[in-house]
């Protein structure tokens, strides 16, 4: 920990400086370098030693028929899977992943860090630290109680419980989370177009 401590301060010593040459930015790049690479062990670590979440196991194909077989008729939708296996959460541990998720620590920025970015992020946190590729992006509409209609990136996720494996929408920005995937999430009403997972 103290290793870690003394690179983020030089970092900062850097950063605070008004002026900076090749050197400093050289230093920068090392030490960040350094920084992530003791993260990258914390995070081996944790995965190895704390993380194994208990998880089921279906397919690509699985996967796929749920998704098609959730579909209101006459909706269309454009589907790609990219495992032939996919590992779900119990939902516990979904709950878990949704609310340690590092989009807590994010900000919204209109069109630099927006909808589609708070998703791509939720996905790539679920893999990376918890080992968990059954959430996808969903890009699509997003329907509030006036009728009122936007296009909108969000995340569709499996989980499993005492009923067996399920579809869920969830939304990055919020925190909100709801059964299906043609559903209502804080008072608007999500229909994707496309899911990617």
């Amino acid at each position: 920990m103290w290793r870690l401590r003394e690179l983020i301060n030089r970092l900062i010593g850097i950063l605070s400086s008004k002026l900076f040459n090749v050197s400093d930015l050289m230093k920068l790049q090392k030490y960040s370098k350094d920084i992530l690479e003791l993260l990258h062990t914390a995070r081996d670590l944790y995965q190895k030693n704390i993380l194994p979440l208990i998880t089921v196991e279906i397919s690509g194909g699985k996967l796929a028929e749920m998704i098609y077989k959730n579909m209101p008729a006459g909706e269309k939708l454009t589907l790609y899977v990219f495992d032939g296996k996919y590992y779900v959460p119990d939902k516990e541990a979904f709950e878990l992943i949704a609310s340690t998720g590092i989009q807590k620590e994010l900000k919204y920025r209109s069109e630099v860090f927006d909808c589609d970015d708070f998703a791509f992020g939720f996905k790539a946190y679920a893999s990376e630290i918890y080992l968990i590729n059954s959430v996808g992006i969903a890009i699509g509409r997003v329907i509030d109680d006036s009728g009122k209609v936007g296009y909108h990136a969000w995340n569709i996720a499996l989980i499993y419980d005492a009923d067996g494996v399920k579809l869920v929408t969830y939304e990055p920005q919020s925190g909100q989370w709801s059964e299906g995937i043609y559903t209502k999430v804080g008072g608007w009403k999500y229909e994707p177009d496309v899911i990617i997972i």
